[in-house]
């Protein structure tokens, strides 16, 4: 998809204000969704470092995601070994993912200021 078609998702940021309406603080993350009004200035070379920066990103994100899915599943077998129990694991579950979704920010931020300091 391109950043034409992408920054119209930043109008819907403003669904964020139901969160005050409906007493609901997870609809604030709605607000996340105004990151897409930078794409309004994007010209044809930006969003093409933004197509590397996203290539790159989700080959990084790939790999971690079976790196992670590798070392689960060894934790898994290993448990009685280990001491882990099934709440653990749980954890362990959810900061893989929160780690992966971190590694997938910077990864895609990062290959995209050096795509736009290379300038090609």
């Amino acid at each position: 998809m391109s950043a034409y078609r992408l920054r119209w998702f930043a109008p819907a940021g403003l669904l964020g204000l139901l969160g005050f309406v409906l007493h609901e603080p997870m609809l604030y993350a709605l607000f996340g969704l105004f990151v897409f009004t930078s794409f309004f200035w994007v010209d044809e070379r930006a969003e093409v470092n933004l197509g590397r920066a996203a290539a790159f990103a989700y080959v990084v994100t790939l790999v971690a995601y079976m790196v992670s899915m590798v070392l689960l599943v060894v934790l898994s077998r290993t448990r009685e070994l280990t001491g882990l129990t099934r709440v653990n694991l749980l954890e362990i579950i959810v900061l893989a993912f929160a780690a992966i979704f971190a590694l997938h920010i910077l990864s895609f931020a990062l290959s995209y200021e050096y795509f736009e300091r290379k300038g090609v």
